[in-house]
């Protein structure tokens, strides 16, 4: 009796195990294999931002408006400082109005897209702005691409607690279609229900950058309206600069990958740092 209780507690023990490692996470970064890199034949990348709406605090003087991700939280701001000023309708319009025009995700899209291309390895076939960054709508131009593997951008724009610095953060994710690629995933799973899932992933990384306001400034108030001023002038240049320089962080990291590749295919050593 005592051994088949042993038995029992033995496959029990085994079904846990095998469960844990079904749901075990993906780690933040996932290194590409350099042997991967002969099968890529084709990437198409999708560049995704995160969507906020942004809703006044008085409907009936100002209606919703959306700026697809383009720095909620100054926004909110905006409003919590003008309420407290009485004058929120002036200086909300006049942010809004003011980036309105900027269309930072086409100009992200269009030199992400230059930048890859100078990529070799990867064989950047074409770069489309995704209309969500939802895992439903990835897993949707995933399954209709078709080139051998699809590298997703998602950018996420935001400021720093005292509104002192604009960050920019991208995740970087390639998914195999061709399947010489799917045996170098972090742990490959044909679930079409989960395809988006970072396991599937054969590379994976997260790239950021600020940038700093160029004046000091001893109140957050203080550093919102900085941004705001002469028709949010600092605040697009923090953009459009932000959005040349983490392209070209992207671009160099993928980048790096295949210069360790070709170093250790002509038997050179790894540079002591």
């Amino acid at each position: 009796m005592k051994i088949l209780n042993g038995i029992r507690n033995f496959a029990l023990l085994l079904t846990m195990l095998s469960v844990a490692s079904c749901v075990t996470p993906a780690p933040t970064h996932i290194s590409l294999n350099q042997e991967s890199i002969q099968y890529v034949t084709s990437t198409e990348v999708f560049a995704g931002f995160d969507d906020h709406e942004i809703i006044p605090y008085n409907e009936s003087k100002l209606s919703k408006y959306t700026l697809g991700g383009l720095i909620p939280g100054v926004i909110d701001a905006i409003i919590n400082y003008s309420q407290a000023k009485e004058q929120g309708k002036p200086v909300i319009s006049y942010i809004r109005d003011a980036l309105e025009d900027i269309r930072y995700q086409q100009a992200f899209t269009e030199n992400i897209k230059l930048k890859l291309q100078k990529v070799d390895w990867l064989k950047v076939r074409e770069a489309s702005l995704a209309n969500s960054a939802s895992n439903k709508m990835y897993d949707i131009y995933y399954s209709l691409s078709q080139a051998g593997t699809v590298l997703f951008v998602t950018t996420k724009y935001s400021f720093t607690d005292n509104f002192k610095a604009l960050k920019i953060v991208s995740s970087i994710k390639l998914f195999p279609k061709n399947e010489n690629l799917k045996s170098f995933a972090f742990s490959w799973s044909a679930n079409e229900e989960n395809m988006m899932n970072d396991n599937n992933c054969i590379y994976k990384n997260i790239i950021g950058l600020e940038k700093l306001l160029n004046q000091e400034v001893s109140t957050k108030e203080a550093a919102i309206l900085l941004w705001a001023n002469n028709n949010a002038t600092l605040l697009r240049e923090a953009i459009n600069s932000g959005i040349n320089d983490i392209t070209q962080m992207i671009a160099t990291d993928l980048n790096t990958i295949a210069n360790k590749s070709a170093s250790l295919a002509r038997g050179e050593l790894p540079r002591s740092p």
